[in-house]
């Protein structure tokens, strides 16, 4: 029973994890093909929005970190991967649109706004940490290793899921901001750029479903054993 059950999980977690997956791919390519009416690019576009929101003492910076398109919370620093800072179409500009929605986060005191830079933190530090704590199990015990190494990576794919309500409540914030000050008349670029804006919150779905994809194959094969 436990068995068909796990399987059972395995496969409707997988379908939809790469629905969702899918999804963000196919609508982040059509969007990169579409360049932004304002001819503005992803930097420059988030330096608008937060002049209008008068957050002038947030620097907007281009990123190679493995941790890229984040806003930093204290510091107020906005990073963006190359493709968005210079990028001037749909995609690029609402990536740097989100972002910008935390900055808005913070100037108001949003207290749940630490708890997802800790998360962050957490998935950058705790992916590498995972990793070597699952390394002498795996040579030991493969099946224990995998299921250490699992464990943890379900365990930040969790909370960076519980984030979810933040992501949300940032793409709100921008967008009120968007229309408030009539940055872009309402028609189909502003609800693509919309679209664009809760990709983010596929992608936390999306990877959750991966990691749990994970864990649970290898517990049915462990139990299967």
């Amino acid at each position: 029973m436990l068995l068909k059950v796990g399987m059972l999980l395995i496969i409707v977690s997988v379908i939809i994890g790469e629905v969702l997956r899918q999804i963000r791919i196919r609508r982040d390519v059509a969007l990169r093909k579409i360049p932004f009416s304002q001819g503005l690019t992803g930097a420059e576009f988030a330096r608008l929005l937060l002049r209008l929101a008068d957050c002038n003492d947030v620097k907007v910076i281009e990123s190679r970190h493995l941790v890229t398109d984040h806003y930093v919370t204290g510091a107020k620093i906005l990073r963006l991967a190359p493709q968005n800072y210079y990028g001037a179409n749909l995609a690029a500009v609402g990536i740097a649109a989100h972002e910008v929605g935390h900055a808005l986060q913070e100037a108001v005191a949003y207290h749940p706004l630490p708890w997802r830079q800790t998360v962050i933190r957490l998935a950058y530090y705790g992916s590498f940490g995972s990793f070597l704590v699952a390394v002498l199990p795996v040579l030991v015990a493969r099946q224990l290793g995998l299921f250490m190494l699992g464990s943890c990576w379900m365990f930040i794919r969790a909370n960076s899921l519980m984030t979810l309500p933040v992501e949300h409540n940032a793409t709100a914030r921008v967008l009120d901001l968007i229309r408030r000050f009539r940055v872009l008349p309402a028609g189909p670029e502003l609800s693509q750029l919309e679209q664009m804006l809760r990709a983010a919150e596929l992608d936390k779905v999306s990877g959750f479903l991966k990691t749990f994809h994970f864990l649970a194959s290898h517990l049915v094969f462990w139990k299967r054993r």
